[in-house]
């Protein structure tokens, strides 16, 4: 049945993929599944004497509604420190106007606050996913829902880059300027949405994602190489616990990539998976419940780089060497 699903989801993207390479295509999706793995659905009544609603995949609806808290939950709570982060900041700032400059102290609250807000706005364009995911694929809903589904997935690893990058030093989120500049990008990418062909509007869901895929791997590199070595090339280290601060940071981001991976993995081991398992385990189950997975485990890394005052600079590598 995953085979449906792909092809309603990102119609022109595995079109493609049958017309040109269809032995890979029937090896993900072979079609005598369609028959042994049917269609999972149910009927819900949520009052008693009102109609029935129809359910499509019962299962991977309840792990689109966890999604949809998770994201809410974390990434509220992110802004919510960001805000705070940001009053003490200000607080910090009028106290240094009234000290000597030679008794300043240089490392002010600003040079490690910013991406709280960015990271936080992933998580809620992540929540925003799964509802569009949850009305598309389970309540079958109109195209609308696969229009917020791929915006606000492609909004979340924008958001993701953009998190990566303060913390690299190269974005700040905590500028007015910079905020607008990221509001500016998700105007595009909805207008893009919007108006794009099929086929680049499916783009716009899969090329962030492992754009932030591929940043995640070098930051996770990096911090790697923090937690194992003094010298670290390519992070510097801020205080006497860095090094187990890094080896937290790098445990959640290896689960994180773990999540990805099983995400990949599971469009090939569809087939096997839905035989074993059941359909009710298949492609889309495997997908939102790896993505719940690495998004949480994403949360706990930035509470951890903030927490700890890990700051994360590539350039020191050089400096160093």
């Amino acid at each position: 049945m995953s085979q449906l699903a792909v092809l309603r989801f990102l119609p022109a993207t595995f079109g493609l993929l049958r017309e040109h390479a269809p032995a890979v295509f029937y090896f993900c999706f072979p079609n005598w599944v369609l028959e042994q793995c049917p269609l999972p659905s149910t009927h819900l009544k949520l009052l008693p004497g009102a109609n029935t609603i129809p359910v499509d995949w019962p299962v991977s609806a309840a792990i689109m509604i966890w999604g949809i808290f998770l994201g809410c939950s974390t990434g509220l709570d992110l802004l919510q420190r960001s805000i705070k982060r940001n009053n003490k900041n200000i607080k910090n700032n009028k106290s240094q106007l009234q000290t000597p400059p030679q008794a300043q102290n240089t490392t002010t609250l600003s040079t490690r606050q910013a991406g709280l807000f960015v990271w936080g706005l992933a998580l809620l364009w992540y929540a925003l996913m799964c509802l569009g995911g949850l009305f598309f694929h389970c309540l079958q809903g109109e195209l609308v829902f696969h229009l917020i589904d791929v915006m606000a997935t492609s909004c979340s690893a924008i958001s993701i880059i953009a998190g990566f990058a303060a913390m690299l030093g190269h974005f700040d989120d905590t500028k007015a300027f910079q905020r607008l500049g990221l509001l500016l990008t998700y105007v595009a990418i909805s207008a893009i949405a919007l108006l794009a062909p099929l086929l680049l509007q499916e783009q716009l869901y899969l090329l962030p994602i492992f754009g932030a895929a591929i940043i995640g791997i070098f930051v996770t590199k990096s911090c790697l190489q923090a937690a194992g070595s003094r010298m670290s090339p390519g992070v510097l280290l801020a205080g006497p616990q860095s090094k187990l601060g890094f080896r937290r940071a790098s445990l959640w981001l290896l689960l994180t990539a773990a999540g990805f991976v099983l995400g990949l993995g599971s469009v090939i081991a569809d087939a096997w998976v839905c035989v074993n398992f059941g359909v009710h385990f298949s492609l889309l189950f495997s997908v939102f419940f790896s993505s719940n997975l690495s998004m949480w485990c994403l949360y706990r890394f930035v509470l951890v780089v903030y927490n700890e005052n890990l700051k994360l600079d590539f350039n020191h590598s050089k400096r160093q060497s």
